[in-house]
């Protein structure tokens, strides 16, 4: 076998190769386009940001990317991070149920805008308060519902392992919730954020 055969050859394995690893980075997303057009209609209606949005799908598994920043011009997610749920009353269960009552430690389903100035907290470093928008999440103010980073969310994905749970907050990592906050302060307008599931 001559050298330009084995030059060949090993071109078209690192050209392989380093494909496969392409495909790896890339992640494929839901098609949250529905969403995206409601929320974007939504915060244009409410004098909310038209540059970005926050999706929360707790459809998806713990352990997997699923709190989504949505940039509406670009009209695609562009960021991803892990985030938690709430425990609810069973909380050995990992089920994910969904209650406005102030007691259940669940997390609540709808539109929440997120307030223009963090917080400093005590239990979390700092807080963004989450206001309930829609009647499932109208009790998020009176349970403490906020957006707050978490010691037990990891930067990356770890399914098939789950993560944590929280009382009903969609707590991030704190990288992720150090990004988020530079986006939010950025923004000159409020920021919607909308779980679904």
């Amino acid at each position: 076998m001559n050298k330009n055969l084995y030059f060949l050859i090993a071109l078209f394995l690192i050209t392989i190769s380093c494909g496969k690893k392409e495909q790896m980075r890339s992640k494929v997303y839901k098609n949250y386009n529905t969403q995206a057009d409601s929320a974007l209609k939504y915060a244009k209606k409410n004098g909310l940001s038209t540059d970005f949005f926050i999706l929360v799908d707790l459809s998806l598994h713990s352990g997997k990317d699923r709190l989504y920043i949505w940039d509406f011009k670009k009209k695609k997610v562009t960021n991803s991070f892990l985030s938690m749920h709430g425990s609810g009353k069973k909380r050995k269960s990992d089920n994910v149920t969904f209650s406005n009552d102030p007691k259940s430690y669940s997390s609540s389903l709808g539109k929440y805008v997120i307030a223009a100035n963090k917080q400093i907290s005590l239990n979390y470093g700092f807080k963004y308060e989450l206001e309930g928008k829609d009647a499932t999440n109208s009790n998020a103010v009176c349970r403490m519902i906020v957006l707050h980073p978490s010691n037990y969310v990891p930067n990356k994905e770890v399914y098939p392992r789950k993560i944590g749970k929280s009382r009903g907050c969609p707590a991030v990592s704190k990288g992720a919730f150090k990004f988020i906050d530079r986006k939010i302060q950025k923004s000159d307008q409020q920021v919607l954020l909308w779980v679904i599931g």
